[in-house]
């Protein structure tokens, strides 16, 4: 399995249609940004959708300046964290969030972010819970971060 990035693809038609047909309602929130082209309006303009792929969409997310929580300095962010029913337990996730520390490495930041209602889901990839916000649609959200300098 390979990662790609979204906006680096010659004809991404076929894997919107697979993130439109995901079984979570993140990934019908993730494809109308898309299809609108709102994307980087919304979760900023060097935001990236990263992939794995093996012949299918195996799992994705994004690696952004902005996230479901407003009005925050915090940045970047990982989110849409998602992954196929056929290839969870494969750690396709996990080399996703590696993916984008090493883009965050790159750009010198010092924390990456994970804004989440999850509890126990992120602590196994290194990320500690930081503080606690209200997202965008006013719900408590856990902010964890992990030190990545």
């Amino acid at each position: 399995m390979i990662v790609v990035e979204f906006f680096s693809m010659n004809q991404p038609t076929e894997i919107l249609e697979q993130i439109k047909d995901a079984d979570w309602s993140g990934a019908k929130s993730l494809s109308r940004l898309l299809e609108e082209g709102s994307f980087h309006d919304r979760l900023g303009e060097n935001a990236r959708l990263l992939l794995m792929e093996d012949e299918e969409l195996a799992a994705f997310c994004t690696f952004a300046d902005h996230d479901d929580v407003p009005d925050t300095n915090l940045a970047p962010w990982i989110g849409y964290v998602y992954t196929s029913e056929k290839f969870r337990g494969k750690r396709c996730a996990g080399q996703l969030i590696e993916a984008a520390e090493r883009m965050a490495r790159e750009d010198n930041d010092e924390y990456v972010y994970i804004s989440t209602g999850h509890r126990g889901l992120y602590e196994k990839y290194g990320y500690d819970l930081f503080t606690t916000l209200k997202n965008k649609h006013g719900q408590d959200s856990g902010i964890y971060r992990k030190k990545i300098k």
